[in-house]
């Protein structure tokens, strides 16, 4: 058996030593986990601090690259900056610059567009945009290289100069408007002294038009007594101009009267004595009707180129026997309007009417002419034939009277004076008309050339026309009067040339020509007349007398 040992002294230092080791373990295992967390965690914290410090780089870088931009549009920055800010991709730059427009574009929406317009004028609205203030196309392209086109520096500047222009503007308009206000009051308080003056002014003229009033109706009634008064002594004026009016008018009817019963019977004594002194009493026939076509109005002749003959003489048809009877047994009462036979005196009116009239058409031989039939009294009881008579009072074989012409030509009835177509008619029948009595001046004038003239002893015949008729209550008898003493000093003229005087209606029948002036109405006689009339009150200028007509008549 082994020797024992005392418990308690022989295990101690083991003990000892074992937790030396245990404890020794403990700590080396705590200071090795320590150690090794505090190395992950420096080098987290290295990794974080790198990151961070990469962050702020970029931040940083992001800043700066900013700072650049609003320098640049400031208008401060610098090419160094400028070349910088474009070395960078820009991003934030742009977004930054977006982001300003945008800030700008919010405060731009709050201007007073009243205050605005003073930078442009009166009643202009002032529309303002980003790019008005800063513009950067550079930028905006995501190219940085150059430098904003308007920066603010600029816009500044620009704004304020407006501002203070406008400014002027406002204060000079209100210096204006202050001095048109002093102007306006000082007006206002004139015409407040106008107004008063003009009430006492209209106060002065009721009083004077009152008065004025008073006075004009006092001589108003004394003028209307007055008036009536001579108004009374009018009325009995008139009355007595009536009644001595009343008289005078019958008075001048009867003179009216007497003088146109006057004037018919120097008409009648001047028919007489025309009778008396027949101008025609001597004629003889000039040739006779050799041939008459069957069933035609054409006749021939026995005058021809031998005897001068002309196309459009004309002659006058009697029976054979007419140089041994006489141009009696030819008379015909005359016929009036209604048919019936005219009356003078209580005695009827005989008229020579021939068998008819002819006119030649063609001249076919020394002795041989063919004639047309321009009338036949009775076609059916006394037709031209041959053997008739031919008679012209104013042709005698190649020669042909001169005649004059005075009076009113009616030649259809018309109320008109046709002696113009009268004197055509004549020179076409180779019957000289040397001249005529012109009713408006009153004097012998030339046919052809319309100069006045003298009746000259040359003239054969001074043919008279219608005269005007003076009746009951003409209020143109005056008028009449006067043209007819006109008419008869023409007529004396003539007669003191030793022409023989005869009547329209005597004498065309002798020479062929178709007139019918003789069945006239007085009526439409006083009318062809009425425009040669001078009256008082129109003038004494009268119309304008016919234009004279040409060698051939036309």
């Amino acid at each position: 058996m082994a020797k024992q040992q005392p418990s308690g002294e022989p295990k101690a230092p083991l003990i000892v030593a074992l937790s030396f080791f245990v404890l020794a373990s403990l700590v080396l295992g705590v200071l090795f986990y320590l150690e090794t967390d505090k190395k992950a965690t420096a080098v987290a914290d290295a990794k974080k601090a790198a990151d961070e410090k990469s962050s702020a780089q970029k931040l940083l870088s992001d800043e700066q690259e900013k700072v650049r931009m609003y320098r640049q549009v400031v208008g401060v920055g610098t090419a160094e900056e400028l070349a910088a800010l474009g070395s960078g991709s820009g991003a934030k730059a742009k977004e930054e610059f977006d982001k300003l427009r945008v800030d700008l574009e919010g405060k731009m929406k709050g201007l007073i567009e009243a205050k605005a317009s003073l930078l442009v004028g009166q009643n202009k609205a002032l529309s303002l945009k980003p790019t008005d203030i800063v513009e950067w196309s550079a930028l905006n392209n995501g190219k940085a290289d150059k430098a904003p086109e308007r920066n603010m520096a600029d816009a500044v500047v620009t704004a304020l100069t407006y501002r203070l222009l406008a400014e002027g503007k406002q204060q000079t308009a209100e210096k204006a408007q202050e001095a048109a206000t002093q102007s306006f009051q000082a007006q206002a308080a004139a015409a407040e002294v106008a107004k008063r003056t003009l009430e006492q002014t209209i106060d002065q003229v009721k009083k004077d038009a009152k008065d004025s009033l008073d006075k004009q109706a006092a001589e108003l009634a004394a003028i209307r007594k007055k008036f009536e008064d001579s108004t009374n002594t009018y009325v009995s004026a008139e009355k007595k101009l009536q009644e001595d009016t009343s008289r005078l008018n019958i008075q001048l009817e009867e003179s009216r009267l007497k003088v146109s019963g006057q004037q018919r019977q120097l008409d009648i004594a001047s028919e007489k004595a025309d009778a008396g002194e027949d101008p025609f009493r001597m004629q003889k026939p000039l040739g006779k009707i050799v041939r008459r076509e069957r069933g035609s109005n054409i006749v021939y002749i026995d005058l021809g180129s031998a005897d001068s003959v002309t196309v459009g003489l004309r002659f006058t048809v009697q029976p054979a026997n007419t140089p041994q009877v006489g141009v009696s047994g030819r008379l015909r009462p005359r016929l009036g309007p209604t048919g019936r036979a005219v009356i003078e005196n209580g005695q009827p009116v005989y008229d020579m009417v021939p068998k008819g009239r002819i006119e030649v058409v063609e001249v076919q031989g020394e002795n041989l002419s063919r004639c047309r039939i321009t009338s036949e009294t009775d076609a059916v009881r006394e037709r031209i034939e041959y053997g008739d008579l031919l008679y012209n009072t104013s042709w005698r074989r190649g020669k042909t009277d001169t005649v004059a012409l005075y009076g009113v030509f009616d030649t259809n009835g018309d109320g008109s004076d046709d002696i113009k177509a009268v004197v055509s008619d004549l020179r076409r029948m180779n019957i000289t008309v040397a001249a005529y009595f012109d009713l408006d001046k009153r004097q012998w004038l030339d046919p052809v050339t319309g100069r006045p003239t003298a009746i000259t002893e040359q003239v054969v015949y001074a043919v008279e026309g219608a005269y005007p008729v003076s009746q009951g209550g003409d209020s143109l008898a005056s008028a009449r009067s006067e043209l007819i003493d006109a008419l008869n000093k023409a007529k004396e003229q003539a007669k003191d040339r030793g022409v023989k005087l005869v009547k329209a209606r005597t004498y065309f029948p002798q020479i062929g020509y178709e007139y019918r002036g003789g069945d006239v109405p007085v009526d439409r006689v006083n009318q062809a007349y009425n425009r040669y009339l001078r009256t008082a009150g129109t003038g004494d200028t009268p119309p304008p007398a016919p234009a004279p007509e040409g060698k051939d008549g036309k």
